[in-house]
């Protein structure tokens, strides 16, 4: 039940670079730590992290007000909530971009990271009960009971999700379509919002999806012709009309995306950026 958690807040998946192989390389471990930490500095996130902690502290599944007070089970409740949401999210996100890469949209692979994630999870919940609960991590009916119920819920929720993910994304009009665009799925096209550096590629943020385009900056910028946008740092592009605010500090600048995104500008955009229209004069 408990695993259940860590899906709170989903955001759309995307599909990486063909001809990418290696895990480290492309930097999908560094893309999915980044999603979380996103998620994790948001105070939407932490609200519901807390309510449901305090709901469980309060209901005392799984016999925990056998072992544990009120407060100091509110408190393993949290660690329980944080600890999987966090790990639960990382093994999904990485394992379907992954199995996405190598095999494309289907149902298949959302089986294996449901299986996978549910697997990883059990894991963090047994060392968590051993060390909260002091309850030995195999103990007869014990274990097997916990790690089926993770397994199975974590498994019907990553179904769930692919299915969701098979709707379709909202494209661009004829007259503002980028070539750039051609490279992604169809279910991961929209509205161009921004280009950035992440190692070797390009992540190409739509108003569907955030995807990983194995190519330079500059020939991704190439081919945004049709969506009026600009260079405003050495690792990010934006387009002007998905620019919801601006914020000047000093010789730099910010830049709030319609997504909710900061975009940070450089001194070397600055002029660019002002005679755009998107800082003061």
């Amino acid at each position: 039940m408990v695993s259940s958690m860590k899906w709170g807040l989903h955001w759309g998946n995307g599909t990486y670079a063909k001809g990418a192989t290696k895990f480290v390389d492309d930097g999908i471990a560094r893309f999915a730590l980044r999603e979380i930490r996103r998620l994790l500095y948001t105070p939407r996130t932490w609200a519901i992290i807390a309510a449901v902690s305090l709901l469980l502290g309060l209901a005392a599944p799984f016999n925990t007000d056998g072992f544990l007070r009120f407060w100091p089970r509110v408190v393993y409740w949290f660690s329980v909530v944080v600890l999987t949401y966090s790990a639960g999210a990382f093994t999904h996100i990485t394992l379907s971009r992954l199995l996405q890469m190598r095999a494309g949209q289907g149902w298949l692979h959302h089986v294996i990271a449901g299986l996978t994630t549910g697997a990883f999870v059990s894991v963090i919940l047994l060392l968590i009960n051993w060390a909260a609960l002091g309850v030995f991590p195999i103990e007869h009916g014990y274990t097997l009971w916990l790690v089926f119920n993770v397994v199975a819920i974590s498994l019907v929720i990553s179904i769930v999700i692919g299915l969701a993910d098979k709707s379709p994304a909202p494209q661009n009009p004829p007259a503002q379509r980028a070539k750039l665009l051609d490279r992604l799925p169809i279910n991961q096209r929209g509205a161009l919002i921004s280009l950035s550096v992440l190692d070797h590629y390009v992540e190409v943020t739509t108003s569907a999806a955030q995807t990983l385009v194995l190519m330079r900056l500059s020939d991704a910028i190439a081919e945004t012709e049709g969506v009026t946008g600009l260079q405003v740092h050495r690792s990010h592009w934006v387009a002007v009309a998905q620019v919801k605010a601006s914020n000047r500090a000093g010789d730099k600048a910010v830049l709030t995306m319609r997504d909710g995104r900061d975009i940070p500008v450089s001194r070397t955009y600055i002029k660019a950026v002002r005679d755009a229209g998107l800082l003061p004069k």
